[in-house]
């Protein structure tokens, strides 16, 4: 909702407690736990794997961007950062081999062989461990397209982001705070905005 402080949770404060309110009691607590755990640890390892995989051995390559930046001392420097998703890459292999873009020596060009196929690059590399002390992957957020970040960096300077707010409440967009004392942030927050409102079929820019 884009609430600076958040909202409020209670939560439980002992095993015991949970176990008494999850259904299955302790086995229905520990299902829990190994159900964030493989989504937010095995599972992601997974498709790291996976979409490394589909890069070395199959010379399928994750789209890619260069993203310029400028250091504090004025200077640049430039990086080839990837520009989609590894659920993304799979799916994009996935289309290739499917509707016959790229072939590959025992696969057929049919959703059942190419899902078979994936199945065994997935299943040949696991399996993948739910593993609680390994620190969560924290997504780095894909930049805004360039004409919504022009048009946010525009308005700010404008002063008109109380304007923008406005409009955003009224249309029921939804959107990060843009008036703090982070004005990077403020910029890429903005422009995701305006791109929601586009999105939604709204005049773009406007």
């Amino acid at each position: 909702m884009g609430l600076k402080l958040g909202a409020p949770v209670s939560v439980y404060e002992t095993i015991d407690e949970a176990a008494t309110a999850v259904p299955g009691g302790q086995d229905g607590v520990l299902a829990y736990f190994n159900k964030y755990f493989a989504e937010k640890v095995a599972l992601v390892d997974c498709r790291d794997i996976a979409s490394e995989t589909l890069e070395k051995d199959y010379n399928f390559p994750m789209i890619t961007k260069e993203v310029t930046k400028t250091n504090e001392d004025g200077t640049t420097v430039t990086n080839t950062e990837p520009d989609e998703s590894e659920k993304e890459h799979f799916n994009r292999f996935r289309a290739a081999l499917t509707f016959g873009k790229l072939t590959l020596p025992g696969v057929e060009a049919n959703e059942k062989a190419v899902e078979d196929f994936l199945q065994g690059i997935v299943d040949a590399k696991g399996p993948y461990i739910a593993d609680a002390t390994k620190p969560e992957r924290v997504t780095k957020a894909k930049a805004p397209p360039a004409k919504a970040l022009e048009a946010a960096t525009r308005i700010i300077a404008n002063g008109n982001q109380a304007k923008w707010q406005k409009t955003f409440d009224k249309e029921g967009i939804e959107y990060k705070p843009f008036d703090t004392a982070d004005a990077a942030a403020n910029a890429v927050n903005l422009a995701w905005a305006l791109k929601a409102r586009e999105d939604a079929k709204y005049v773009a820019y406007a």
